[in-house]
């Protein structure tokens, strides 16, 4: 027995150089990779400042955020992510990503020396943010006036003196004495002691018309309760708390399989105002089907055919968006901006800026290169250009911006441009009903006085010379088809009048004395809201008019 267990020992430390062997080597192969991990990181760190020295922004961001994603722990990983702020806020449009960009730093990683930068760069953005009626920046700048670090107390208090508010007088006539900031400290000191108060030089000034606001609604706060700082109510606040934004959200998708109800629903989304939006997907089923096929009802360019021509547009639209602009890019960015990017295993829109200028307005007339991963989009019928970004939704108003053409014609009023075709959602769609228009109709809706109730007249008059004269059996005449539906409030027909009507004489002279061709129609309708479209069509002469009018009837 002795025996059997000298040798079960002996075998035992036979096999520990062995073992330690393995952990050695499996040791080095760890500090091997992490090696070639850190020179990996260190290479993209060169090759993206190389970019940034170039201005090439979006070249940069790519690299940096590669590192920031793909190379943890690296010691590039915090140079990294203040670098993507940086070229965030140089490639401008990017405020707010940027300011974002840099709190991901000073959240991350707080031992960092970029801290302090970070910080200076957040108050320059802040002050251009509230220039811009986003007030939630201006109390950033107030907290950073208490700053113990006096270049960031400086900055702060500079940046409020800009914006005209007095808060700042008292840090800044601590700061005249300093050597290097005392001339300006000094004259922006004295501006606001011979100026007006801090409202009337804008400090607190509403958002611009059309510019999105991003005001964090605050929740109500008890008396006793301390004040919150600015980095507090920025990470428990929800940052986009507009119904806007909330309906975008709850619709992106993971798996990029989108069905057409799905798409239906976005198309709508990009289209509609919010308050009708919210009204129409917060439906069920059959009263959400009604909500819509009433909607188009009302858009249809030829209400008194079975064809909805606007409706058949909108439906191509969205699937022309969603399968030439959805594409995904792996764009590497921040996680709160997820909902804008599309990249594969994000939640994601059916596509991206380009696809929601294309659902509002149709094919642009021309499509030329506007910059890395930018188009520049124009169409003719508004004498508007914009530039629009790859990849990425409109969402955060920085994806689709004014042309170089559009920047010439409205150098002063950018701000229209900006309200009227960028932020304005809508459905823009002009129907070719490729036949003459018939002109100078007078289309006229009057109470019947001759009978009881609710009982109409409708009426229309046309000039004789709208129409086209032919002969036929030794007769001159004008021949066209006239068609009159009632809709009700519902968008329901409940009412259909069609016939073809003919008017002849023996010569074509006694036919111009028909000044006008004239006809009125009875309708007995309930009081109620109602929808009259006309349709009066020459075949002959290949004209065509449609009169729509909405009317009410009223209970006596």
């Amino acid at each position: 027995m002795a025996f059997l267990q000298y040798n079960q020992g002996d075998s035992k430390l036979q096999r520990f150089p062995l073992i330690l062997t393995c952990l050695l080597f499996i040791t080095c192969l760890g500090f091997v990779h992490a090696a070639v991990d850190e020179k990996e990181a260190e290479s993209l760190y060169q090759k993206a400042k190389k970019k940034t020295i170039s201005l090439k922004w979006e070249e940069a961001l790519v690299l940096f955020g590669d590192i920031t994603d793909n190379h943890p722990g690296s010691r590039y990983e915090d140079d990294a992510q203040f670098w993507v702020g940086y070229c965030l806020e140089k490639r401008g449009g990017s405020d707010i990503e940027a300011f974002m960009a840099f709190s991901d730093l000073i959240k991350k990683y707080p031992e960092s020396t970029r801290i302090r930068d970070a910080i200076v760069h957040q108050i320059t953005l802040s002050e251009n943010l509230v220039r811009e009626g986003r007030q939630q920046f201006h109390e950033f700048l107030m907290d950073h006036l208490k700053s113990e670090d006096r270049m960031i107390r400086l900055q702060a208090a500079m940046a409020l003196g800009r914006l005209g508010d007095k808060d700042a007088m008292n840090v800044l006539n601590e700061m005249a004495d300093d050597p290097d900031w005392g001339p300006q400290v000094m004259d922006l000191s004295n501006k606001l002691a011979t100026s007006g108060s801090a409202d009337e030089k804008g400090s607190q000034q509403e958002p611009r018309r059309g510019v999105l606001d991003f005001r964090v609604e605050k929740e109500k706060q008890k008396k006793s309760d301390a004040p919150k700082s600015f980095k507090e109510k920025w990470d428990n606040a929800l940052f986009f708390e507009t119904k806007h934004h909330t309906h975008y959200r709850d619709m992106l998708k993971t798996d990029g399989r989108w069905s057409r109800d799905e798409l239906v629903d976005f198309g709508m989304w990009t289209i509609m105002p919010t308050d009708p939006f919210s009204s129409y997907i917060t439906l069920d089923d059959y009263d959400k089907k009604e909500w819509y096929r009433k909607y188009w009802k009302l858009q249809d360019p030829t209400p008194t055919t079975d064809d909805n021509e606007a409706l058949d547009e909108f439906l191509r639209r969205i699937q022309f968006a969603e399968k030439r602009y959805g594409e995904t890019w792996n764009y590497r960015q921040f996680e709160y901006l997820k909902d804008q990017y599309l990249r594969d295993g994000w939640p994601r829109a059916p596509w991206d800026a380009r696809g929601e200028l294309y659902v509002k307005y149709g094919e642009p007339n021309y499509i030329t290169i506007g910059g890395y991963n930018k188009e520049e989009w124009l169409y003719d019928q508004f004498g508007i250009d914009f530039i629009v970004e790859r990849y990425i939704t409109n969402i955060y108003r920085n994806a689709i911006q004014p042309g170089p053409m559009a920047q010439a014609f409205y150098n002063d009023q950018l701000e229209w441009v900006e309200s009227n075709y960028i932020i304005h959602p809508e459905f823009s769609y002009e129907h070719h009903y490729k036949k003459k228009p018939i002109k100078k109709i007078k289309l006229n809706v009057t109470k019947d006085s001759t009978k009881p109730g609710g009982t109409l007249l409708v009426t229309y008059t046309i000039p004789v010379k709208e129409f086209h004269f032919y002969k036929e059996n030794g007769q001159h005449k004008i021949q066209y088809f006239r068609n009159l539906v009632v809709l009700d409030e519902n968008m329901q027909e409940i009412r259909r009048f069609e016939t073809l009507k003919e008017i002849s004489k023996e010569n074509k002279r006694a036919l111009s004395k028909v000044k006008t061709v004239e006809e009125s129609i009875s309708l007995n309708l309930n009081p109620g809201q109602y929808r009259i479209a006309l349709r009066i069509e020459d075949p002959k002469a290949e004209k065509l008019g449609i009169y729509i009018e909405s009317i009410e009837v009223r209970q006596k």
